[in-house]
């Protein structure tokens, strides 16, 4: 399932409002920010985004309150940027609010503050619905309090989406699996995945370096993204993100101490869904084909290949006996691919 993406003006206030320091966060090195708020800058910020050069096809603006959480905010210091963000809204410049905050920082009465505003999305820092791994990060609170927000937040109609973090401390398959199945019973309007990394100056760090603590591996991570991401798509529930968003902060040496990363994480775990997808295909319908040919739009050529042609050279490990080859077609859609054999009709397929 596909949903349009929004024009996002980013206004970062990283780590403002938290009631916790959870032991893998530290937003500043995350954002590139430093968590003070000024109201002019933020404007210039705004008018800064709204002279860009946008892609056609992102008609609705946002303006994006992320990094802390907003809800949280000292009530006179939320009126102040919900009114400034609001002004935009107003005169038909940005068409809504969106925003990110915690779980419990959720009621009735600032939902309806929300609303007044011109907030249209809130993203919950879920992270995980296991409480073992909720209390051992620090989170404070329990996947109750999620369950609660995500019923009130549906209730007053907003977009909602949810935020999770596979390798947190303490989880495991049978944890991220409860995890999985809470998000297939609450249904949030889509989802963003942040596989965990030991960023410097944080809790996190010192387990890690006292061993403690172990990452995922980026073949891991790059795994168990591709089997949430799967199952998601399966109940069409949209992914709109995978991995943290480079910032010049993050990539300066020694920010990032350890785990999965990699700058381009999303392009990995969708090029593993591909090959996934290819495989199944091949394996159902192409069990006797010799020669395999597979197009795929121009753009795409190198998902499919997968990096330094890994989906090939597994392709061809997976299936010995045939002649497999990747070409480009214009008139294929982006999402599309098209697998052709002699012996059978052509299959498209999506992902």
């Amino acid at each position: 399932m596909l949903i349009s993406k929004p024009y996002i003006i980013p206004i970062f206030i990283p780590q403002l409002g938290c009631l916790h320091r959870c032991v893998y966060c530290h937003q500043p090195t995350i954002t590139g920010v430093k968590p003070h708020l000024d109201l002019k800058q933020i404007k210039n910020q705004i008018e800064f985004f709204l002279l860009r050069k946008r892609h056609p096809k992102r008609k609705h603006i946002q303006i994006a309150f992320y990094g802390g959480s907003f809800t949280a905010l000292n009530p006179k210091w939320r009126k102040k940027l919900l009114t400034l963000a609001f002004q935009y809204v107003q005169t038909g410049q940005v068409h809504s609010i969106r925003l990110s905050t915690r779980p419990d920082a959720i009621n009735k009465i600032v939902l309806t503050e929300l609303k007044t505003y011109g907030v249209k999305t809130i993203e919950l820092g879920v992270q995980s619905l296991d409480n073992k791994v909720l209390d051992v990060c620090q989170r404070g609170h329990d996947a109750e309090a999620v369950y609660k927000a995500t019923d009130l937040i549906k209730i007053h109609g907003f977009q909602l989406g949810w935020q999770l973090m596979p390798g947190l401390p303490e989880e495991s398959a049978e944890s991220r699996k409860k995890t999985i199945d809470g998000i297939l019973k609450w249904r949030p309007d889509f989802i963003r995945i942040y596989p965990t990394l030991v960023i410097k100056d944080t809790i996190l760090a010192k387990w890690w370096e006292e061993k403690k603590y172990l990452p995922l591996s980026l073949t891991e991570a790059v795994k168990i993204c591709k089997e949430m991401v799967l199952i998601f798509q399966k109940a069409n529930i949209p992914v709109i993100r995978i991995g943290l968003q480079t910032s010049e902060s993050l990539l300066q040496p020694g920010h990032i101490l350890a785990g999965p990363w990699h700058p381009a994480f999303g392009e990995l775990v969708k090029s593993a869904i591909i090959l996934e997808k290819v495989r199944i295909i091949l394996e159902q319908y192409f069990s006797k084909a010799k020669i395999i040919n597979i197009f795929v739009h121009p753009t795409k050529i190198s998902q499919v290949m997968g990096q330094r042609k890994k989906n090939y050279q597994k392709l061809k490990t997976y299936f010995p006996q045939k002649r497999i080859a990747i070409f480009s077609d214009l008139e294929l859609k982006r999402e599309e691919i098209k697998i052709v054999t002699l012996e059978k009709k052509p299959i498209c397929l999506t992902w």
